[in-house]
């Protein structure tokens, strides 16, 4: 290109100076950027500077010449490389639409307008750059769902902390820190709570999900010896006051958090040595068990108190853990007249029943007493199960389309960990990059866990064999045999691959209604949805249809079935009518959920 009119517009750049048009530049960004062959991306070069001749354009930008190169590469069918060379973000009317009105949800903060933007960034990129075509299409058209995907490239998804972590290094617990001040191990019960909240505050910057303590009333009993109920409670207060404010403390939305406490010292604990103020040690935590049923105590009647306009708290949430040991001992401490009445209140509980594999996993987890028992969830993908079922004939098409899907998910989870292993490798994530004081890793990525999740099994076996789980022996076996599979796949490939997979339970309304939505859209013909003209969403996980009146005993030992087979998260919600008559029908509930059922964790709601 030796003869270039004169016609050819300045450009002007964002570093605020006028440049002559200059077409090599062009050249060199495309066979960068793209990878493009230099014929063609010389023929694309021609192109673009004719038509920007031919147009009369009189102004021109960086961003203008792109937007002009892209859609000569569509032309052209470059459909790959328009991929990598385009811009992402946001149009200019959307920016302005969350600027003048952001989502009631956010906030008006300015933090909140920037984390959209990027957020819309983020996701942009994760689709053009990191997932494949048919990755990103499974997803965009609801094959599956990809959690937290506009921080995928960034952040791992949740984590639960070892308070201990904390009260024995201090704030924060980073070997060697030397960016700011540090704070010595608490002296105090209130210093042990502002170093556990302002921890939360500063590792929400690195994850995208829930995150909390656990067993928090046990690890903090040695703290509240001596102290009056009156002292104790008013520190409490200022924990979960902390907790709820941290959006407003940092100006943007922060995920939820969540406090699990045990009434009294859960056993697996017992023989842990019991840190204490100034991060020393105070004997073992068996040693406060009335101390920890007293922190207990205090906690379940902050929670059932609520705020003081009696509202209920959408943070933290509150997660009771239950064993035999608590009915053994209900006569003591009055577990069930307490926890009933925080059931009844703004806030309900979730129980979690710590028998099976989930103790047999505490105990291994508590052999080290030097070990802090830090985990969470790395990455989750959900399963749009009664797509597959409309997409099949039987059920041998059915698993065929499920491994497919499965591959597809796998390969994605392999990105995530890949990703998040080069961002500790280069200390974007700064605080899980560190050690703490003993010499191990804050986080360790090979104990984290990637998620594979599913919606809709009610539903699925519907399609396949005309009956919803409720209805017979054999669609419930059904539901039982697709379960068994996804956990098998799960299985095999942590095994082949090295990866950590789990089941976790998906109770995502927002998953729940996409899926559904995209389906009624696609599988109009199909889909069999409308209940009296009202059209209901798929149902979460391996739920029943909630519609359907079930036999609470039935209800509750089949549902465990399910929960035994989910490795993570799991969950059944259950209607607070059960329990509302009484403690006595509220202490029957506890106890068939205990004895008579595998149930991993459940909550109520109206």
């Amino acid at each position: 290109m030796e003869f270039l009119p004169k016609i050819l517009p300045k450009v002007y750049r964002t570093e605020g100076d006028m440049v002559d048009f200059d077409p090599s530049k062009i050249f060199e960004s495309i066979v960068k950027e793209t990878g493009m062959d230099e014929k063609n991306a010389n023929k694309i070069t021609e192109l673009t500077t004719r038509r920007i001749i031919s147009s009369g354009i009189k102004f021109l930008s960086g961003p203008h010449i792109r937007e002009i190169v892209c859609s000569i590469l569509s032309e052209q069918h470059f459909e790959k490389e328009r991929k990598l060379y385009t811009r992402i973000g946001m149009p200019l009317m959307d920016y302005e639409e969350i600027l003048e009105h952001p989502p009631e949800k956010l906030g008006a903060f300015p933090e909140s307008v920037h984390q959209i933007a990027a957020n819309q960034l983020s996701l942009e990129y994760t689709h053009l750059r990191i997932l494949s075509e048919e990755e990103s299409k499974a997803h965009l058209y609801g094959d599956i769902y990809i959690h937290g995907l506009e921080n995928f490239e960034l952040k791992p998804t949740n984590q639960y902390w070892d308070p201990r972590l904390i009260l024995k290094n201090g704030l924060p617990p980073l070997k060697n820190y030397r960016n700011g001040c540090r704070h010595a191990p608490a002296r105090t019960i209130e210093e042990a709570i502002l170093h556990l909240t302002k921890w939360l505050a500063m590792t929400f910057h690195e994850f995208n999900g829930i995150q909390g303590y656990l067993f928090l009333n046990d690890f903090l009993a040695p703290y509240i010896r001596g102290l009056d109920d009156e002292h104790v409670k008013r520190t409490m207060k200022l924990l979960i006051h902390e907790l709820n404010q941290l959006n407003l403390t940092t100006g943007r939305r922060l995920p939820i958090t969540f406090i699990s406490t045990y009434p009294g010292i859960v056993s697996s604990l017992e023989k842990l040595p019991a840190i204490g103020p100034k991060g020393e040690e105070k004997g073992i935590l068996g040693d406060f068990s009335e101390e920890g049923l007293k922190l207990y105590n205090i906690i379940v009647d902050l929670f059932k108190k609520g705020c003081i306009e009696k509202k209920p708290l959408v943070t933290p949430r509150h997660f009771i853990y239950l064993d035999d040991h608590v009915v053994k001992q209900e006569n003591d401490h009055g577990f069930f007249q307490t926890t009933w009445e925080e059931s009844l209140g703004p806030n309900i509980p979730i129980f979690i029943n710590l028998r099976g594999g989930q103790l047999q996993e505490l105990k291994e987890e508590f052999k080290n007493p030097q070990k802090f028992y830090n985990h969470g969830i790395l990455q989750k993908i959900t399963l749009n199960l009664p797509r597959y079922a409309y997409l099949s004939r039987n059920e041998d098409e059915f698993r065929e389309i499920l491994r497919e899907k499965m591959e597809l998910s796998l390969g994605i989870l392999k990105k995530k960990k890949e990703l998040i292993q080069k961002r500790l490798l280069n200390r974007q994530l700064p605080l899980c990059s560190s050690e703490h004081e003993q010499n191990e890793k804050i986080y360790n990525l090979e104990d984290q866990i990637l998620g594979i999740g599913f919606i809709g099994l009610n539903e699925t076996v519907k399609i396949l064999i005309g009956e919803e789980l409720h209805e017979s022996e054999n669609a419930f076996e059904l539901g039982l045999k697709i379960v068994r599979e996804i956990k098998k796949y799960c299985t095999e490939y942590s095994t082949i691959r090295s990866m950590n997979l789990a089941l976790f339970d998906c109770n995502s309304q927002k998953v729940t209604s996409r899926f559904t939505n995209l389906d009624l859209k696609h599988f109009s013909d199909k889909i069999q949805l409308p209940l009296n003209g009202i059209t209901r969403v798929y149902s979460q996980s391996s739920k029943f249809n909630e519609e359907v009146e079930t036999e609470l005993l039935t209800w509750i030992k089949k549902q465990g079935q399910f929960h035994e087979l989910i490795n993570r998260e799991v969950m059944e919600y259950f209607p607070k009518k059960f329990i509302e008559g009484s403690i006595e029908e509220f202490k029957k509930f506890a106890l068939v959920s205990l004895k008579e059922s595998k149930l991993g964790a459940y909550t109520f709601r109206f």
